[in-house]
């Protein structure tokens, strides 16, 4: 899969909450070429969990929780999201996304998705 978070802005106030959208697309799958712009539809997956991990530290801040779904990844029309609520991250500090994606018993770690986001 190609993963990328479309509404991260990279600095954020603590106390926002936040949409972060995510964009999804499977790199396996032949897309149909058209002569006129057309947007793709991300896919939505069941199974995907994010994490925010310290950029400079590496400290995992709020870890992949998949035993309650407490970050699993909801879905809408234009993909997957979650809600991030600042007032849980420390301020002054850089922090990136990390997802967690299960598909068909396999799972992957993608690191980084994104760019990395500072919590003023």
């Amino acid at each position: 899969f190609i993963i990328k978070a479309v509404t991260l802005p990279s600095r954020m106030q603590h106390e926002e909450v936040l949409k972060i959208q995510f964009f999804v697309t499977d790199n396996n799958t032949k897309q149909k070429v058209y002569k006129t712009p057309y947007r793709l539809k991300s896919t939505i997956l069941s199974s995907a969990y994010y994490r925010i991990r310290d950029l400079d530290t590496n400290q995992i801040i709020i870890p992949f929780e998949t035993v309650n779904g407490g970050t699993k990844l909801s879905s809408d029309q234009d993909g997957l999201y979650f809600n991030l609520r600042t007032e849980v991250l420390p301020r002054g500090r850089s922090y990136v996304i990390d997802l967690l994606i299960n598909d068909y018993g396999q799972e992957q770690i993608y690191l980084a998705v994104g760019q990395g986001f500072r919590v003023e």
